[in-house]
């Protein structure tokens, strides 16, 4: 039985979606936003932050009003639909590990939160005050019961709790500051600006905390898992094309869930630096996603023929009809912004890179790569 304002298969219902695309909006990237600013101090990290900002959005109307003009329901659908079958494998691969960093970072936060709350429960020296055993146990108990469900519908709940949690933590967060204000006082000691390699960390680490670009689209999950599992279940269906029957299968459903789940747990269980795996995320997944590829599809589309597309009796042209100077200047314009989103991620990319593995000489990555020459 369908639910009420759910029609073939689509959700059209707006609440459910305002609060699954805020579950997957502010997800675990708002709190990386302290070690952002710890890396830059306040005044740098309010202008990264309000840059970064800045250019997601603009990103974010672009590849909207992309997917307008092709009628696609995904980003991976949106990448076809501009270049082609044959970058349907490096957007898949590119989103993919983007969403698994993701799921990584979810089991991270997890133990960091509840490990202490266990603790003072059981005891510091319990098993249960493991952080392991922690994350093991609300994987088990509530990350993978979620993860199985098939139907966005069926998160409703799951994400207006989360909305209203982060909302609670929001509200909590100033209240005890304004508290700490009025008996302390203003710091005196206060890390205004901070330059170097770590404006590179910190504009990886914002890149990933703003990123919701993947679930623009009303077919895309705003779970992590749903994208990852969905470009897992193409890749297996084009494979084992002649022996999975169309339509949905409930035991390749379950296997593509265990082995993300399990995949990303094991990665939680092994490294506990949350700030290098947002580092990481952002600078590789989060880059090409979010600046490079719409880079491409912007230039793509810079000198390309006017389409107008009626959605809903509503005609939305991508790119405008006009002429003269007003049409070559906004030509040049869109040529321009690609360009500028390509060069600015491939800076980030190779910058962050190479600052990350070589150039931080307090970066766990760093020590081990030198312990091993």
């Amino acid at each position: 039985m369908e639910a009420p304002g759910r029609l073939g298969g689509q959700n059209y219902s707006p609440w459910v979606t305002v609060f699954n695309m805020c579950n997957a909006a502010i997800g675990s990237g708002v709190l990386s936003f302290p070690f952002a600013f710890r890396q830059t101090g306040v005044v740098g990290g309010l202008i990264l932050t309000i840059t970064i900002w800045s250019i997601e959005v603009a990103v974010l109307c672009m590849l909207i009003r992309a997917a307008e003009k092709y009628k696609t329901k995904s980003y991976q659908e949106l990448v076809v639909a501009n270049f082609g079958p044959s970058m349907v494998v490096v957007t898949c691969v590119t989103v993919l590990a983007f969403m698994v960093g993701s799921l990584i970072s979810y089991f991270i936060i997890t133990g960091d939160v509840f490990q202490p709350i266990f603790a003072s429960w059981f005891g510091e020296h319990s098993l249960f005050a493991d952080r392991r055993v922690v994350i093991v146990f609300f994987a088990m108990v509530v990350i993978l019961p979620l993860s199985l469900k098939k139907n966005i519908r069926d998160l409703r709940w799951s994400s207006t709790v989360s909305v209203v949690m982060l909302s609670y933590l929001a509200i909590a967060l100033v209240a005890i500051s304004v508290s700490h204000l009025i008996s302390a006082g203003f710091p005196e000691h206060i890390n205004y600006f901070e330059g170097g390699y770590h404006t590179f960390i910190a504009l990886d680490v914002l890149v990933f905390a703003f990123h919701c670009h993947i679930q623009v689209s009303i077919a895309c999950f705003p779970v992590c898992h749903y994208p990852c599992r969905t470009i897992l279940e193409d890749g297996v269906r084009y494979v084992l094309r002649d022996r999975i029957s169309e339509g949905f299968s409930p035991t390749l459903h379950i296997l593509l869930t265990l082995f993300l789940c399990g995949s990303a747990l094991v990665t939680s269980l092994i490294t506990s630096d949350l700030g290098a795996v947002f580092s990481i995320v952002g600078s590789t997944g989060g880059v090409l996603v979010i600046f490079i590829i719409p880079g491409f599809i912007l230039l793509k589309n810079k000198l390309g023929q006017v389409d107008v597309v009626n959605h809903a009796d509503t005609e939305v042209p991508f790119l405008q009809e006009e002429s003269g100077c007003t049409k070559a200047l906004k030509t040049y314009l869109r040529l321009g912004c690609g360009v500028l989103l390509l060069c600015f991620g491939c800076l980030i990319f190779f910058v962050t890179a190479y600052v990350t593995i070589f150039g931080k000489g307090d970066s766990k990555l760093f020590l081990i790569w030198r312990s091993h020459m």
